[in-house]
């Protein structure tokens, strides 16, 4: 009989087990748990997505990229890209005039697609190009971390307690699609846990040794900027006066994301502070906004009128910046964090 391998969750009693033969006991520590709806899930899944932005200077999008070798054509040039470094060639011809349109046309049909979760699909014409971008909508949480990975590691274990059946179970993790996948498709009933130590490595080949949550977390985080490939450098509060957000991601204490649908959030001054607004139908609600430096982190003080956003109201770490999210984080204390994630409408 296939031995049954159990994982403790130090909240967790398995005294139904505890009469069971011949199991391998694995520990796993509470802080080093997380379920699908906490952040460093989405940073896993960022880091070990398929990389989609790569090519958007072929597909113009975020949403997926082209799988090559495709042929296209530029402003009347007529090229073949093999490979990423082919890339090149197509900024080059659409720097090359002021007054063109510079679009991409691929000349040979058909081409095929890859998504963040690997998914490949062939596409046949370009009116089904289009209609598969319609359909998707906004690339703006198409935010892959491309200067560090998981490669050098698999494969790492990661330990699984479903709080629902209350089965555990152990999956070795093996290549970057199959833990964006795993990750992507954890159910809200299930807790898991990396075995640590695990290693990452940077594309300069600077590794890291792993050997908690708050190492993985706290690595990542620190690497975004070098990740991250923007035009210029972007200025926070010009990024945050520059339209209407909303929240994408509020963790606190519990994900409370839905909490805030629907609101549109807007924010007006000058460097430093000014006045915000959060918008629901017919209800408004006036607040204010100020940007500080402490400890090395620009850091964005909260506060709206009355208790509706009460959870918002702190000084909050900005973490990343693109001219379409502001992910912002609060420690707590006693190694207790909290999330805030603003995306552009």
């Amino acid at each position: 009989m296939r031995n049954f391998i159990l994982f403790i969750f130090t909240m967790i009693a398995f005294s139904t087990f505890s009469c069971q033969e011949d199991e391998e006991t694995i520990t796993q520590n509470t802080a080093d748990s997380f379920g699908k709806s906490n952040a460093i899930a989405s940073l896993i899944k960022r880091v070990s997505q398929s990389e989609t932005t790569i090519d958007n200077v072929l597909d113009n999008t975020s949403l997926f990229r082209v799988k090559l070798p495709v042929e296209v054509e530029v402003d009347g040039y007529y090229l073949t890209i093999n490979d990423v470094n082919d890339y090149d060639d197509i900024q080059e011809i659409k720097e090359l005039y002021g007054n063109d349109d510079d679009i991409v046309s691929f000349t040979h049909y058909p081409i095929t697609i890859v998504f963040p979760n690997y998914q490949e699909v062939e596409v046949n014409t370009p009116s089904q190009l289009e209609a598969i971008k319609t359909q998707m909508a906004s690339d703006n949480n198409y935010n892959e971390i491309n200067c560090i990975d998981f490669q050098y590691q698999y494969p790492f274990k990661i330990n699984i307690y479903n709080t629902n059946n209350q089965v555990a179970n152990t999956v070795s993790i093996t290549s970057d699609s199959q833990l964006y996948n795993f990750i992507d498709d954890l159910e809200d009933t299930e807790i898991v846990g990396i075995v640590y130590p695990i290693i990452l490595k940077k594309t300069n080949n600077v590794q890291y040794t792993i050997n908690s949550n708050s190492d993985l977390e706290d690595t990542i985080e620190n690497v975004i900027s070098e990740c991250n490939t923007g035009s210029g450098t972007l200025e926070f509060h010009e990024v945050l006066t520059s339209g209407s957000w909303h929240v994408s991601y509020c963790y606190y204490d519990d994900d409370e994301t839905s909490y805030y649908n629907g609101y549109n959030f807007t924010f007006t001054g000058d460097d430093n502070d000014g006045t915000s607004i959060a918008i629901y139908n017919t209800t408004y609600i006036n607040g204010d906004w100020q940007i500080n430096t402490e400890n090395g982190y620009q850091r964005l003080d909260l506060h709206f009128d009355g208790d509706a956003m009460h959870d918002l109201e702190t000084n909050w770490n900005l973490q990343e910046l693109t001219s379409t999210m502001i992910r912002l984080k609060k420690e707590s204390g006693g190694n207790q964090y909290y999330y805030l994630t603003f995306t552009k409408n």
